[in-house]
């Protein structure tokens, strides 16, 4: 099942797990995806909904 965390939870959840996070357009930015750890904080600053990360969570048995 995908997950998603925004503002600072993803970005903690992103250093923890080493991933990148994406960021919705906005205050004259693009979309995109592929940001990095330091590039989100500095967005977030201003606006952490802009901030997100989706995954999934492991299903079945092994994720009890």
């Amino acid at each position: 099942m995908a997950t998603r965390l925004q503002g600072w939870e993803a970005i903690a959840f992103a250093e923890r797990n080493r991933c990148a996070l994406s960021a919705h357009a906005g205050d004259g930015e693009a979309a995109r995806d592929g940001v990095s750890v330091a590039d989100a904080r500095r967005i977030a600053a201003k606006r952490p909904d802009r901030i997100y990360v989706d995954f999934d969570e492991p299903e079945g048995p092994a994720a009890a």
